[in-house]
């Protein structure tokens, strides 16, 4: 019996500790925030991702004040917000309780971190660099004062020398908090803020190959300081920002080669996880889908997604797969889809009853001010040359009637003019590209798609070589 008591005193023991460890494993996330000075009713709890937010609470605010908690939540970069221009963002990793104490309406610059040595960390670098950028803008003034226009070699000279005092300083200052530990995901925060810097790169290779100019280093080391590897970096905005902007901004040649390169590149570092390949990869395509650069699209696709269509929604492959589908019905070499609409009077024109050595098939929409200025851009080539076979056929994807004729008054383009009154809902969109108007296409006497113009400065250099000979000849 008295073994038998022991036994069982042990046994409560083991199982309060095995309920204490399971407490442990869960423990709560708990995340208050004052904002003093401020009028703020509400506010809402959210996680980031890429630019995309997702609320998971909402609370009243009560005396400048609101707290939040969750029984865990993933590693990452999270927003408390109460307007669109009123907000503060701070990690959750280690600290389980976070007090963040702010005034408005300067909420970064003014945020005291009561609870939380990684916010402590993450503010006290955004606190630094802050006030170095702000003294940086100071001593620039004083250089070169906004009201002198003319250049100033030395004023240059001067203002590079602070600037790159400036970009040492918030780098020491940044790489004097991630030596502590690496491998901290607050430590990974700060450095993925940092862009690489061609000098401090230099300083620390100075035995390798140097590179000429800013742009062949970032070509090569733009991300060197995101870390692919930690699928973390997913509930931020920095693998979204960091991949838009080398895309959008840095990837060279700006072709279809180039991208290809870029792509190749950007999803061979991203594949040290697969969570974040899959997300680098939906942000590829997204980034692509709507754009002109169809092939690199396409490439992508049958390159990456082709051989593991489950790494994205079966409704997102779906759309993919419908996107391309209409790339290929629209290459050059393929008979234009033939389209109708009404003109000014209620008659129906369908475009194949268009008979001319050279069609251009312009989709645009009234009131629009690209379209309509693409429509007044367009009026001078069709003036120049309609005599050699030219002709247009234009259809407005418009709700709206009676714009559409007083946008016809007002530009006055002479060519074949019809509307379509279902506009985005019939079926035009489904035969042709129309997500970013005016769209283009130019075909032969047979109605054969030639040409795809990005715009009307394309659609010049096209008519001008197709109508060379014709000109001669007159």
């Amino acid at each position: 019996m008295y073994y038998f008591s022991i036994m069982q005193k042990i046994l409560k023991v083991l199982a309060l500790l095995l309920v204490i460890g399971i407490t442990m494993t869960k423990a709560q996330v708990s995340v208050k925030f004052t904002v003093k000075n401020s009028d703020y009713k509400q506010a809402f709890f959210c996680s980031v991702s890429g630019l995309k937010l997702n609320v998971i609470g909402a609370k009243k605010m009560k005396a400048n004040s609101v707290e939040f908690k969750f029984p865990s939540l993933p590693i990452g970069i999270y927003r408390i917000f109460m307007t669109d221009s009123a907000y503060v963002d701070f990690v959750v990793d280690r600290d389980k309780d976070i007090e963040l104490e702010t005034s408005s309406p300067m909420l970064t610059d003014s945020m005291k971190v009561l609870k939380g040595e990684d916010n402590k960390t993450y503010y006290n670098y955004l606190h630094f660099k802050n006030r170095e950028i702000f003294k940086l803008a100071t001593v620039l003034r004083i250089i070169k004062p906004e009201t002198t226009k003319k250049q100033n070699p030395v004023a240059e000279e001067r203002s590079s020398f602070v600037k790159g005092c400036v970009t040492f300083r918030i780098q020491q200052y940044a790489d004097s908090i991630i030596s502590r530990d690496s491998s901290l995901f607050v430590s990974k925060v700060i450095k993925a803020m940092l862009i690489p810097n061609l000098n401090l790169w230099q300083l620390n290779h100075p035995t390798i190959v140097k590179y000429n100019n800013d742009i062949e280093f970032l070509l090569v080391h733009f991300f060197d300081n995101l870390d692919f590897a930690d699928s973390a970096m997913i509930h931020t905005e920095f693998l979204y920002r960091t991949v838009s902007y080398y895309i959008e901004k840095l990837a060279m040649p700006r072709n279809v080669t180039g991208f290809n390169i870029a792509n190749d590149m950007i999803l061979k570092k991203a594949s040290a996880n697969k969570s974040v390949y899959k997300y680098t990869l939906s942000l590829l395509f997204d980034i692509y889908a709507k754009t002109q650069l169809e092939d690199v699209f396409v490439k992508l696709f049958d390159d990456y997604l082709s051989k593991d269509t489950t790494m994205i929604s079966s409704e997102k492959l779906a759309g993919y797969k419908n996107h391309i589908k209409l790339i290929k019905s629209l290459a050059k070499g393929q008979n234009a889809p033939d389209i109708s609409g009404r003109d000014t009077t209620g008659k129906e024109i369908n475009l194949g009853s268009v008979k001319s050595t050279i069609t251009l098939l312009l989709l645009w929409t009234s009131g629009a001010k690209n379209s309509e200025d693409a429509v007044l851009q367009l009026n001078e080539l069709y003036t120049k040359y309609k005599d050699y076979g030219l002709r247009i056929y234009a259809v407005a994807l418009d709700t709206n009637e009676a714009q559409w004729k007083a946008s016809l008054r007002k530009l006055k383009p002479e060519w074949t003019n019809v509307i379509d009154t279902l506009a985005f809902k019939g079926k035009i969109p489904k035969l042709y590209d129309t997500w970013s108007l005016p769209s283009l296409y130019i075909m032969d006497n047979k109605h054969v798609l030639a040409a795809k113009p990005l715009n009307v400065d394309y659609v010049k250099k096209e008519f001008d070589s197709a109508f060379k000979d014709k000109k001669a000849e007159k």
